[in-house]
């Protein structure tokens, strides 16, 4: 009897400016990401995600395709509840355009509550200043893996010396998050549950 056939997972990757939705078992990966803002979703058996420019003039509104189709699948099949999560949105020191980056998270954030998506975000994690992220959704186990890498570590994964590389960063942090997992606690990290920091570190209360 001949044993039945398992489908090998993908891994997706999604770059900037594109928005990508896939089923279990396959994964979603965002890359590496540092000004540019990724949201990524888990629900029930598909994963979606979207990396956009945050110094777009039309940002909030980039990611309608995300908004449109999550909306329709909760919508049609009321399964269980979606997590969002988010990550980018890094300014380093004095960056000129600071200002714009940190005004374009905060609309992100008014676009999901208009939205009635807000009460979904699992994870907020805004990229600390001179590093990047990276997200992966591994839907076969309906888990979410976020990381982030400070010049020195990304510089030595690349092959380059460590001696050339300042050493004043902090070491690699890595940490994974689903709504099973919240096992590492982090400044720059948010979560729903207790409400979560605005672009200009208020502390807001959850309101649903």
């Amino acid at each position: 009897m001949k044993k039945p056939f398992k489908t090998r997972p993908k891994q997706i990757t999604v770059e900037p400016f594109e928005y990508k939705t896939t089923k279990t078992p396959n994964e979603l990966y965002s890359g590496g990401v540092g000004p540019f803002i990724v949201l990524g979703t888990i629900y029930g058996e598909k994963g979606y995600m979207i990396y956009m420019n945050p110094l777009d003039s039309d940002f909030p509104n980039s990611f309608e395709p995300f908004f449109r189709d999550l909306k329709e699948d909760l919508n049609l099949k009321r399964i269980t509840r979606p997590e969002i999560y988010i990550i980018g949105g890094e300014t380093s020191i004095k960056d000129m355009y600071e200002r714009d980056i940190l005004t374009s998270r905060n609309k992100l954030l008014d676009r999901l509550k208009e939205e009635k998506l807000k009460r979904f975000i699992a994870k907020i994690n805004w990229c600390p200043p001179n590093h990047t992220q990276n997200l992966r959704l591994i839907l076969s186990k309906s888990r979410a893996e976020i990381r982030k890498f400070n010049p020195k570590e990304e510089a030595i994964m690349n092959g380059y010396d460590s001696l050339d590389i300042d050493d004043n960063y902090p070491q690699i942090t890595d940490f994974k998050t689903s709504h099973r997992n919240f096992s590492e606690e982090d400044p720059w990290e948010t979560e729903n549950k207790y409400g979560y920091h605005n672009a200009q570190g208020i502390f807001i209360e959850p309101d649903y």
